[in-house]
């Protein structure tokens, strides 16, 4: 199976964001869905910059290497090689810069980590190594990072 960067990206979107918004409130006992951002999208209707008594989150995806693997893929596409693809995802978590901020983030990470931890989404994108990295605070935030490594191919 295979596919396209742009069409890896916006199912890794789809995934994380089918997920999160499912677990987040029960997880953390937020009485709301944190919002989700997506980097490089600016979402008609969400203020410029989101506020800072609640909890939010931005996806994004890198990618990290994208390796020849044949020198032609099967007869019916003489010509055309097959590449794997290998990035991350980082999921950056924001909390209120309070206490109990603090420990409803720890949580919402953990459901952000869950969205990747041994699954698979369409397109043959597979994904490892999931986890949880700690930053220092903002001024206004509590950060974490939620990193995950993934891998797909695609033919061209």
């Amino acid at each position: 199976m295979s596919t396209t960067y742009p069409e890896a990206k916006a199912e890794i979107y789809r995934l994380f964001t089918t997920y999160f918004t499912a677990n987040a409130v029960a997880a953390s006992g937020l009485a709301y869905i944190p919002e989700i951002r997506y980097a490089g999208v600016l979402t008609p209707g969400l203020p410029a910059t989101p506020p800072k008594e609640k909890h939010w989150c931005r996806i994004s995806t890198q990618l990290v290497t994208e390796e020849q693997d044949t020198l032609s893929t099967c007869v019916a596409d003489i010509g055309r090689r097959r590449y794997t693809a290998a990035g991350l995802v980082f999921v950056q978590m924001f909390a209120p810069a309070t206490s109990e901020g603090t420990t409803k983030n720890d949580l919402l990470a953990h459901v952000a980590k869950l969205a990747f931890r041994g699954k698979t989404a369409d397109g043959g994108i597979w994904f490892r190594n999931a986890r949880v990295n700690e930053l220092k605070p903002e001024e206004s935030f509590f950060r974490l990072n939620v990193v995950a490594e993934f891998e797909f191919n695609e033919i061209g």
